[in-house]
């Protein structure tokens, strides 16, 4: 008998807990982005609803902390969804 493996849907923070890449794949392009971009510039993660933005926000920023000069900012917009003056 094969044990089943579940994985889990919490969102992850580092790319070695990626467990397919994909999401790990896109905050790498993103940070390559950020390095290389002319500033002011802004990054913004458009995407239904459990595709994976909060992963690739995490694992950006965890990858941009090794950064000197580059901050990601991370606004949860579900704090403000029930608030229509600050949506």
């Amino acid at each position: 008998m094969i044990p089943w493996r579940f994985l889990s849907d919490e969102a992850v923070d580092r790319t070695g807990h990626d467990s397919f890449g994909t999401h790990s794949a896109y905050a790498k392009l993103l940070l390559e982005i950020a390095r290389t971009a002319t500033t002011p510039f802004s990054i913004a993660l458009y995407s239904s609803w459990g595709a994976g933005k909060t992963s690739v926000a995490r694992m950006l920023g965890s990858l941009a902390t090794k950064e000197k000069d580059i901050a990601v900012v991370y606004l949860d917009v579900w704090k403000y969804s029930a608030d229509p003056l600050k949506r």
